[in-house]
């Protein structure tokens, strides 16, 4: 595998032939397990079969004659690994008739999960489609029509094992979701109709100022105002509020048709006096008096 496995010897205390064919030795016979003896798998199995002790069983990745694709077991390639001191697998299944409650052939029906069923997977689902038990959850790897690619969970492929008279569909299966009718006030499409906005409009109209939490004109409610950003008809360059923001009315057939009637704002008288440069040395000053000279600081049209 990816470990580099040595043997220690001390002088008058073992030898360099202590473990040979055994541990860390391919001087031994692999031979692949039946996987009708894939349920009785335990963690001891999961050793490397370079690495597993003689009269063991192990997994096998391309090492002493192994296949990393054998998948005997699901997704796994399982060995017994046979020395001169045992010549057979010493677990020994003896074959009985199937229960009704599972299938070891391919005549069942196998249909893929939905995605949302994915959250509920737990080690159960790991059997092979083949030898899975009728009426569960199983992961396919090419077996009986199955997809290996589907990829339906992750890179997993699970599938439901339904057979013949006992089930035809998942158990437990959520219901399916079924996108939220419209209420008539909502918008969420461009079925509609948007109207920029007046300048003067701009400050006397609900929810000024207008920022970013402004909802986007494709999912404002109708007979709203919104921010448009190209979708529905708006311009994203429109600019016709305070911020370079591009304002519109959003009506609907039947519920309103145009922004409501608003008094216009009477334009300030923009008187221009005299204006004169302040000297540099005043400018500490006037940041104290204006609270820091920022973007707020007034226009000199509009102080």
């Amino acid at each position: 595998g990816a470990y580099d496995v040595y043997f220690k010897t001390c002088a008058g205390q073992c030898t360099a032939t202590a473990h040979t064919g055994g541990v860390g030795g391919c001087g031994a016979s692999v031979t692949p397990i039946s996987p009708s003896m894939c349920s009785s798998v335990q963690p001891s199995w999961y050793q490397n079969c370079r690495n597993a002790p003689c009269c063991s069983y192990c997994e096998g990745d391309g090492e002493c004659g192994t296949s990393n694709s054998l998948n005997n077991c699901g997704g796994y390639e399982y060995y017994y690994k046979s020395c001169n001191n045992c010549t057979a697998p010493t677990l020994t299944v003896a074959p009985s008739p199937a229960p009704t409650s599972t299938s070891s052939s391919c005549e069942s029906s196998l249909t893929s999960i939905p995605a949302s069923q994915c959250s509920q997977q737990n080690a159960s689902w790991q059997a092979n489609c083949r030898v899975a038990s009728c009426c569960s959850i199983c992961e396919g790897d090419g077996e009986c029509g199955t997809n290996p690619g589907l990829n339906n969970c992750g890179a997993l492929d699970y599938y439901f094992k339904a057979c013949a008279g006992q089930c035809t569909a998942p158990p437990n299966a959520p219901p399916t979701v079924m996108p939220p009718t419209a209420p008539p006030s909502a918008g969420g499409s461009c079925g509609i109709s948007t109207t920029p906005i007046q300048p003067n409009q701009c400050n006397t109209a609900p929810g000024h100022p207008f920022g970013a939490a402004t909802p986007n004109c494709r999912i404002a409610p109708c007979c709203s105002y919104c921010e448009g950003d190209g979708e529905c008809g708006t311009s994203q360059s429109l600019n016709n509020c305070i911020h370079n923001t591009d304002m519109y009315f959003k009506s609907c057939p039947g519920q309103c048709t145009a922004p409501p009637t608003q008094a216009p704002t009477p334009a300030p008288t923009v008187i221009c006096r005299t204006t004169t440069p302040i000297s540099p040395s005043q400018c500490a000053a006037a940041n104290r008096s204006l609270g820091g000279m920022s973007g707020a600081t007034p226009n000199c049209s509009a102080a």
